[in-house]
């Protein structure tokens, strides 16, 4: 339990795996997806720093999936196989748009959207949007990255 600045107490429920906010009522929840090389099957969670991102943004990590592959799908990100298992992960969690741990190419993202249903977020894209509405509005103060992600989950 802790105490909120207007003296209220608030609970913060975790992940599972202790990274992220688990929170069914966000408006939104991120499915936190990632490529990972055959090789580090011994690390430990290769997605913790993309899910921590996630929660200072004030995104909901509503679960993951790793594919372990040599390199991610020119094409789509994801092989076949795992794409199918990502459609029945996003329909059994309720996430309404998808996290990725690499940067996608334009056309890698499109097709994952199209296949999906539901916006596709690359892992620099906040930065990069948050540099373009900088650029923009010639301001160095910007609504953040959950201006960011709500644009996304759009």
């Amino acid at each position: 339990m802790q105490r909120t600045r207007q003296g209220r107490t608030a609970e913060t429920h975790y992940a599972d795996g202790g990274a992220g906010v688990s929170n069914p009522r966000a408006r939104q929840r991120a499915l936190v997806v990632g490529v990972t090389p055959q090789s580090s099957a011994a690390d430990g969670e290769p997605l913790a720093e993309l899910k921590e991102l996630l929660r200072t943004a004030g995104v909901a990590t509503a679960g993951e999936l790793i594919q372990r592959r040599d390199a991610p799908d020119p094409d789509r990100y994801l092989g076949r196989g795992k794409l199918a298992e990502l459609k029945a992960v996003i329909a059994e969690c309720d996430a309404n748009v998808v996290a990725t741990d690499d940067e996608l190419a334009p056309r890698q993202e499109r097709n994952l959207e199209s296949e999906l249903g539901v916006p596709v977020g690359a892992r620099a894209s906040p930065r990069s949007r948050r540099t373009a509405a900088w650029r923009a509005t010639g301001s160095r103060r910007c609504a953040g990255a959950s201006a960011v992600w709500s644009e996304t989950a759009r």
